[in-house]
């Protein structure tokens, strides 16, 4: 019989309202208000107003961004108070504005260091992305900026028709080119610098008036100030006068203004004026605590006095010009306090320059009009500030940024968190990826990764986690890898810390030469380097080339900088499974081999995991070296671990041997190896990577190890697959008609086969999955064998089964086993083969053995491809096989009707169905030794007959469909 072969299977609002409370008339709100504004039981219950629109319909806003210098957490009273806390510092300014604005109580910053904290806000991009690590220090000169090719927010609010300032701390640019009159900027005075001292120096002075050094000391104050009577006017006092001129000479005017005022108080120098200093006499703050709240205190008074010139941009007193009520204020820190002796990080862990709590959680607000006063706790983070400020003058938001525009969430229209995941990373000294409420970590540079859950106020990293809740960290590694392989490598730095470039030639200077080896690499320049873990990137190229005369080693001896640090693998914490690889984008092998004798480069040491780089460069390895010896050959033998976090392309027309021993596997999501090119290969690993083979080109030969866990493979036109040896196992294979699969030896196991297959020596087996093996062309097994297994009688669940669309040519074993401790009784039958065609004959058949006095029925194998046990004696209606066709018969009939195979087959045609009835009935009583028994009543028969009509319709049906 030829029979059709089986088709292949294909939260909660985050604003807290101030309660009945109405908003303050005048900025002197008292602080004992404030403390009952911003704390009390129902801190974190949240129930939210909408954001009214802009009171000047035809103006866009004015907006001003204020920012503090390594600030404590605690010592602003808003703050403070916010946490259930009392400080001694005095910032009453800050306060009355905060009770006004919605408070962030969860705001962080991108670093926790100066630079590279503003290089985040300033662009709206994590900074990792464009390789800004470093804290523009001198050592980093003259490479410390923001890349030109970045836009900064004023460029893009220069570009909307906005006036641009910015006073203080620039700290993102020496050079030139990095200045803010070539950055957008229309009016700068301050320091390009990290800091300067509070009171003029001719030898410290580093104040600017846009490209100018300006003698600001003995500049008269715009607001009046007095100076120090000792050491003369303060430079928070100038930035006071600077910010409300600018204020002065554009409010009101035809373009709406951008003023970014960064404060560097607190930062050091700690250096305050004797009166801001002794207002803190009579208090219990130490003399370092005393110079820290004297600093600050002094920049409250000049957000004091950009408030009053906001109100009366004239100063008049008359408020009538006022421009409060069209401007936008935010206000944050730029990381956290950097030294316990004058900034005060309560409650929080950690210090400035760690991922801890304490370096990047800071103190934040907006105001803006019509937007009701609140505390907002879901964690947002300074990038938020450029689309939130493009999206409030009118702009389209750059589709690149990683912020996000606050106002929907702030004003409570989306009541979603703005960041499933927010990040931090700096070098190798310290990352980070939370969700608000769970923080994985490596806190510091010597440290470990570390898995908090955090309390609604920062605290909680005190007790690692890590081991109670793997689920977590399995998923937190994840989100930082995926944030991780978008970012580069340190760039703003010189020589002494960077490896410029990202294509680096391996010198084999030793026999065997670890990666780390000083001098190991050319750099694209073709001077000699080294490389070690911040080198490790998405865009890291690594080549190897061949050696004429000698064997050599390549050990890649470091992770990447996010693994754990070398101090806390030798103290017993392992690294992590997606973090302690080595990423880069392409290991290339080119070069021509023209040496007399055979030689090999291997590749060893540390797992690799490849990804695509940030312009969508593919994951490879590039095949291009060429054997071009006479007499001898050359050998890759890449003998490391890969895990593919993209897709992996083995490219190229080299024609060296290529070997791969270690093993390929995904990152967590399924992915593919792709063969490209002319050149052969040959796997010797054990893989498990979840997505497909693509034989694209050339040549894949499978000799040892295997492949269990592949969807498809696919071997394309021109393209060959081998398999010499290995367990392989794919959902589905499939072969087009000028490819070439050759299967010689090894295991070869899939479910379903688009076009014609030859065994040439593999053992063929039938998928766990389906227990099938199913071939839509034609099926040649001219040696090697079938392994069938058999336990159960339930077809396609129980036991295996091959089958060919086309022509079934046997030739090579068929060997069947029992599992599962199954043993078949007689009349049981396996429908284990199926063909358009039958042709040849098995070389062996083996087949286990089975209970006494019974035997195997194999004579239907190659016409019906039915395998049936017999007993002498049994007839087949005799379903039960005991000895007797009675009812116990019919029962087992009524329980299989409507299957394929199975018992109650009388007529073995491989359906259980009303034919198999009727033979039952017709040797109904019949036995060889027992007596005839009275037949079934015929209305007994009929409505057995008429119950099972329909089913019988259906499974037919489905037969026919499958078949």
């Amino acid at each position: 019989m030829a029979c059709r072969l089986l088709q292949p299977r294909d939260s909660t609002n985050s604003l807290i309202p101030l309660m009945n409370l109405k908003p303050p008339v005048s900025f002197g709100i008292p602080l004992n208000l404030i403390a009952r504004i911003l704390t009390g039981p129902v801190i974190f219950v949240f129930v939210i107003s909408g954001m009214a629109p802009q009171t000047h319909a035809t103006t866009a806003p004015n907006i001003v961004l204020l920012f503090s210098d390594d600030a404590g957490y605690a010592d602003f009273g808003f703050s403070s108070q916010q946490l259930g806390l009392t400080t001694e510092f005095r910032t009453p300014n800050l306060d009355a504005l905060a009770s006004k604005s919605v408070v962030a109580t969860a705001a962080y910053v991108t670093s926790s260091t100066c630079a590279v904290s503003r290089a985040g806000m300033l662009t709206g991009r994590y900074q990792q992305r464009f390789g800004f690590h470093y804290n523009a220090l001198p050592a980093d000169l003259p490479n410390e900026g923001v890349p030109a090719s970045e836009n900064l927010i004023f460029e893009q609010m220069k570009s909307m028709g906005y006036a641009t300032g910015v006073i203080g701390k620039w700290h993102i640019g020496e050079q030139e080119q990095w200045q803010p009159q070539n950055q957008g900027v229309d009016y700068f005075f301050g320091m390009l610098d990290g800091a300067n001292d509070y009171f003029y120096s001719d030898s410290t002075n580093s104040i600017y008036r846009n490209a100018n050094l300006v003698n600001w000391g003995v500049e008269p104050s715009f607001n009046n100030i007095a100076p120090d009577p000792v050491r003369g006017r303060e430079l928070t006092d100038t930035f006071a006068d600077e910010s409300t001129q600018f204020i002065a000479n554009h409010a009101n005017g035809s373009e709406p203004f951008f003023l970014y005022t960064a404060f560097n108080s607190p930062h050091g120098p700690f250096q305050a004026k004797s009166a801001d200093v002794a207002e803190f006499n009579g208090t219990s703050l130490s003399s370092t605590r005393k110079v820290a709240a004297g600093m600050t205190l002094a920049m409250d008074r000049a957000v004091g006095l950009i408030l009053d010139r906001l109100e009366d941009p004239n100063g008049d007193g008359n408020k009538a010009d006022s421009v409060l009520d069209n401007t936008i204020i935010v206000f944050a820190n730029d990381n956290g306090g950097a030294n316990p002796s004058y900034h005060n990080n309560s409650p929080l862990e950690g210090l400035k320059g760690s991922a801890y709590e304490g370096g990047i959680r800071v103190p934040a607000f907006v105001y803006a009009p019509g937007l009701t006063p609140g505390v907002y706790d879901k964690q947002i983070s300074t990038l938020d500030f450029f689309p939130t400020f493009v999206a409030a003058a009118g702009g389209a938001i750059p589709a690149n940024l990683d912020g996000v525009d606050l106002m929907p969430y702030l004003s409570g229209a989306n009541t979603n968190a703005p960041h499933d995941y927010l990040y931090t990373h700096n070098r190798q000294n310290f990352s980070a990826v939370q969700d608000g409420e769970w923080k994985f970590v490596k806190p510091e540079a010597n440290d470990y990764w570390r898995l908090y859950h955090l309390n609604p106020d920062g605290t909680g990293e005190d007790v690692d986690v890590s081991a109670l809740y793997p689920e977590k960290v399995a998923e937190l590694t994840r989100a930082f890898v995926d944030f991780e392989v978008q970012t580069e490598k340190p760039l703003n730095s010189t020589e002494t810390y960077i490896h410029f470039g990202n294509t680096f030639v391996f010198r084999n200077i030793f026999p065997n030469t670890s990666w780390s080896t000083s001098g190991a690499w050319l750099n694209e320049e073709g001077q000699s380097t080294g490389l070690n873990r911040v080198d490790s990137t998405s865009n890291l190229i690594v080549v190897l080339k061949p050696d004429n005369n000698v064997d050599y080693g390549s050990i890649v001896s470091f992770a990447r900088a996010a693994s754990h640090s070398p101090t806390a693998l030798a103290a017993g914490h392992p690294d992590l499974p997606g973090l302690g690889e080595t990423l880069l984008n392409e290991v290339r092998l080119e070069g021509s081999f023209t040496g007399a004798g055979n030689r090999t480069a291997s590749l060893t040491g540390n797992t690799l995991m490849v990804a695509n780089n940030q312009e969508g460069r593919v994951a490879q390895i590039g095949l291009h070296a060429t054997d071009d010896s006479p007499t001898g050959s050359y050998t890759y033998n890449i003998a490391v671990d890969v895990v593919l976090y993209n897709d992996l392309h083995l490219t190229g027309d080299g024609t060296a041997n290529f070997q791969f021993t270690g093993d390929f596997r995904d990152f967590y999501t399924p992915r593919s190896l792709i063969k490209q090119g002319s050149s052969h290969v040959k796997l010797t690993g054990q893989s498990t990577f979840a997505g497909d083979l693509l034989v694209e080109g050339g040549q894949v030969e499978v000799a040892g190890g295997g492949i269990t866990n592949a969807r498809y493979l696919v071997v394309d036109t021109g393209a060959e697959y081998r398999q010499t040896g290995g367990d392989v196992a794919f959902d589905t294979v499939i072969i087009s008609p000028a490819a070439t699969t050759t299967l010689t030896g090894g295991v070869f196991t899939t479910s379903d086969v688009v076009g014609d297959l030859v065994n040439n020596g593999a053992v063929f087996k039938a998928s766990d999955a389906t227990r099938m093996f199913l071939v839509n062309g034609d099926l040649t097994l001219a040696a090697g064998s079938l392994d069938l297994e058999l336990g159960g009688l339930q077809f396609g669940v129980d036991y295996d089964h091959f089958g060919a669309a086309g022509l079934f040519t046997a030739g090579a074993d068929l060997n069947v086993s029992f599992t599962d401790g199954f043993m078949p009784t007689a009349n049981d039958q396996f429908w284990l083969l199926d063909a358009g065609n039958f042709a040849g004959s098995f070389s062996t058949i083996s087949l286990p053995a089975l209970a006494a006095g019974l035997s195997w029925d194999s004579s239907n194998l190659l016409t019906t491809g039915v395998l049936r046990v017999s007993q002498a004696g049994i007839l087949p209606e005799d379903f039960n096989a005991d000895h007797a066709v009675n009812g116990a018969d019919l029962s087992v009939w009524e329980t299989s009707f409507g299957q394929l195979g199975g018992r109650g087959d009388a007529d073995a045609d491989y359906l259980v169905d009303g034919s198999d009835f009727l033979a039952w009935q017709r040797s109904y009583g019949q036995s060889s030794n027992f007596a005839a028994t009275p037949e079934p009543a015929s209305l007994a028969i009929a409505a057995v007959l008429a119950a099972c009509a329909v089913g019988y319709r259906r499974t037919n049906s489905r037969k026919s469909s499958n078949r």
